[in-house]
């Protein structure tokens, strides 16, 4: 059986694709062709073999961890874990792109509340950006949570969050939900309004965008019989028509959102066509709203393991580079050590020598002291067989003197 950090990293990596009616598949060719399908969701198991990456996939799908997120909790408790420092980080990156899309969806809607007007058709524009309040709370709690650790790594780690889908598939996703709820206000206004139909020569869903439609229901209301709807009074009208200009300007303005954000947006889809009683599109859009929070959770937990990697990889990397410092103030301070005791000891050395230098008589050195020796038992033999053989030097002489007298 594989480890389990193998086993979590092909959880990682195919959660996305085997989410749905697919995460009951459990046929090994079935399983093999989902992953050679998509081989380019699978960049992070470059290290292994298809035939492994099929095989542990198949042990998950088989034991369920695909299909009930409970089970995989179970199964990777410390993947759905995320540190206090780590969460203050991601709420506070959320709620300032929420703050920003929520700053521009007022900017490009403001005067769209009069009745009167009838609204254009928006050309796709780079919108002036406006300024953005700071989330000032927020930021002083991830301040101090900061302050209060010890673990220097985590402030250099920038945060993944908030998560975003890629902005094409967002603006597919966006495009298309607004093409359901024009055919669904289409479709309304040919069995409630026909007349209307009529009056503005329209023929098919494309012909009027969808802000339009939310101001002609608005304004028509009155005339729609109450069973038309599915409401529960004014307020949910109005609540319901401003999510679908929100959806209008999200696509036509090409707003960056956060996946949630578009996850809530095609609920509210889900919910306007819910409210003008077509219940197969927002089947349609029910269906897509759960497959893209699925997405988003996968997202979330790719970005969660990457940042506790790279945060349990920066913290090692801090330990080695405090060892590294230690060997570097030892090998500073054994320096200093050894240069501190050379200088001691030939200071004591220097101080031996004065003392001697300043005994000593002036004008008898110590050569001469050790030429003449100090008294020892050798100086004494040595003085003695030097006696013997000046003795003898002049012994001889006086001999051969005598010797010559007698001769």
């Amino acid at each position: 059986m594989a480890s389990r950090k193998k086993r979590q990293r092909v959880y990682l990596a195919c959660r996305a694709i085997f989410s749905g009616p697919k995460s009951q598949i459990r046929k090994n060719k079935i399983v093999r062709k989902e992953i050679q399908d998509h081989e380019h969701a699978l960049g992070s198991l470059s290290d292994m073999d298809v035939d492994e990456i099929v095989e542990i996939a198949r042990g998950l799908l088989e034991r369920q961890i695909f299909e009930f997120d409970l089970k995989a909790r179970l199964e990777f408790p410390a993947l759905f874990q995320s540190s206090r420092e780590r969460d203050a980080l991601r709420e506070a990156s959320e709620l300032e792109a929420e703050q920003s899309v929520a700053d521009l969806l007022e900017y490009v809607t403001d005067g769209e509340d009069n009745d009167d007007v009838w609204p254009a058709e928006a050309e796709p524009e780079e919108m002036p950006r406006p300024e953005e309040d700071t989330v000032a709370e927020v930021m002083e709690v991830v301040e101090e949570v900061f302050e209060s650790t010890q673990r220097p790594a985590l402030t250099t780690v920038p945060s993944l969050h908030p998560v975003r889908l890629p902005y094409k598939a967002q603006h597919v996703l966006l495009s298309e939900v607004q093409v359901l709820l024009e055919e669904c206000f289409y479709d309304f206004a040919r069995k409630w309004l026909p007349s209307l139909l009529e009056e503005k020569q329209c023929d098919c869903a494309i012909a009027i965008e969808l802000t339009v439609w939310s101001h002609l229901l608005r304004r028509y209301a009155g005339k729609i019989p109450l069973e038309a709807l599915d409401i529960r009074g004014d307020s949910q009208l109005d609540s319901t028509l401003k999510a679908v200009h929100k959806i209008r300007h999200s696509a036509v303005h090409r707003l960056r959102l956060t996946g949630s954000d578009v996850r809530d947006l095609v609920i509210q889809g889900a919910a306007a066509a819910t409210m003008l009683r077509d219940l197969q599109r927002a089947a349609v859009l029910q269906e897509l709203a759960a497959e893209l929070g699925h997405k988003i959770t996968s997202m979330e937990l790719v970005k969660n393991d990457a940042e506790k990697t790279a945060v349990a990889q920066l913290q090692d990397i801090a330990r080695r580079r405090a060892a590294l410092d230690r060997e570097e103030e030892a090998a500073i301070a054994e320096m200093l050590r050894r240069d501190a005791d050379g200088t001691k000891s030939i200071g004591i050395l220097v101080e031996e020598s004065v003392g001697k230098i300043l005994r000593a008589p002036r004008g008898y050195s110590e050569e001469e002291e050790d030429e003449e020796g100090d008294g020892s038992e050798e100086d004494g033999d040595e003085a003695y067989a030097d006696a013997e053989e000046s003795e003898d030097t002049f012994v001889e002489p006086t001999r051969a003197v005598n010797a010559g007298v007698e001769e």
